[in-house]
């Protein structure tokens, strides 16, 4: 299952149709992408509501989609609602994502310093173009909730093994990378990539820029390797 990009607020299924076909292709696996309501129209909890949901419908229907091993993934704010819904499932006791593949996730709404101040203009993606999206998703009040972050909550060891790639001049990288590490400090496996040479978003550019396709390949590999392991063990717990 995939969760497109786009600061909450933009992006769509035909927006990330590349994205899938290439791991669908490279990892051969069918992939479900999600059309979530988007701010800001629809802010929080609009957007995590329907990730949730569609997750939860499709683990709970999984003879219909014919999926042995379901995984959930998603590019920036998608990656987010990919991390964020896989959690809520977990600690609601209900079956989650047996994988999560994360590219360049948003992670800590309000974030100040760091790769945010050093890479805040002249890549792409600006800091204040990220504060933006933050307010369009998050309605006055609801900000000390912290609903995009995982990195402040107690039990992230609920969660299943991930992927999280970051870009070298990206500037949701330290925060993305922040992640990876709190996951693996709570004993959960995980593989942290960073690209050095590339922007946020870079997933848009595999097509021309060599880098990025390599990138992605990598994503991909990932989301098979991971699938496969956890269908063993699936199939394990099953005897």
């Amino acid at each position: 299952m995939h969760f497109h990009g786009g600061g909450f607020a933009l992006g769509s299924i035909a927006s990330s149709a590349p994205l899938c076909r290439a791991l669908a292709h490279q990892a051969g696996v069918r992939v479900l992408s999600v059309e979530y309501r988007l701010a800001l129209e629809h802010p929080f909890p609009a957007g995590l509501a329907d990730a949730a949901s569609a997750l939860h419908h499709v683990l709970t229907h999984r003879d219909e989609f014919r999926a042995t091993t379901v995984a959930v993934g998603g590019d920036s704010a998608g990656a987010n609602l990919a991390l964020t819904a896989a959690h809520q499932l977990a600690r609601r006791d209900l079956e989650t994502a047996s994988f999560v593949l994360a590219l360049y996730p948003v992670t800590d709404a309000g974030r100040q310093g760091g790769s945010r101040e050093t890479f805040a203009e002249g890549f792409g993606l600006r800091t204040v173009d990220i504060e933006v999206f933050e307010r369009y998703y998050l309605p006055d009040g609801i900000e000390p909730i912290r609903p995009t972050g995982l990195l402040e909550v107690d039990d992230l060891g609920i969660m299943p093994p991930c992927y999280v790639a970051t870009a070298g001049f990206d500037p949701l990288r330290d925060e993305g990378e922040e992640l990876a590490g709190a996951l693996r400090a709570a004993g959960v496996p995980v593989v942290a990539r960073r690209f050095p040479g590339l922007v946020h978003g870079y997933a848009g550019f595999a097509g021309i820029v060599p880098a990025a396709r390599d990138a992605v390949l990598d994503a991909a590999s990932a989301l098979r390797a991971g699938l496969a392991l956890t269908t063993r063990e699936r199939m394990a717990d099953s005897l």
